[in-house]
């Protein structure tokens, strides 16, 4: 299900907001929905990061580009 929303940006976002429309060939709404996904994502890499970190101390380094692995992986299933 989508809804509709209406928003306002500067002028100059407008032409970053062209740009991107023409290089993914998508259209302005599925550029804000890719910038979105891609924000969501960071935010619990992140967390994830910050977690295994308390967890594991120093050796989290060891592990993490695995577990990323995993989540990016799940996320293009779905």
């Amino acid at each position: 299900m989508t809804q509709k929303i209406t928003i306002s940006i500067p002028e100059e976002l407008m032409t970053v907001l062209d740009n991107l429309t023409s290089t993914w060939e998508t259209t302005r709404s599925g550029v804000f929905a890719r910038l979105l996904q891609e924000a969501e994502k960071r935010r619990l890499e992140e967390e994830m990061e910050e977690g295994y970190k308390a967890m594991a101390g120093d050796e989290v380094e060891i592990y993490l580009p695995a577990q990323a692995e995993v989540v990016l992986l799940d996320d293009k299933t779905r």
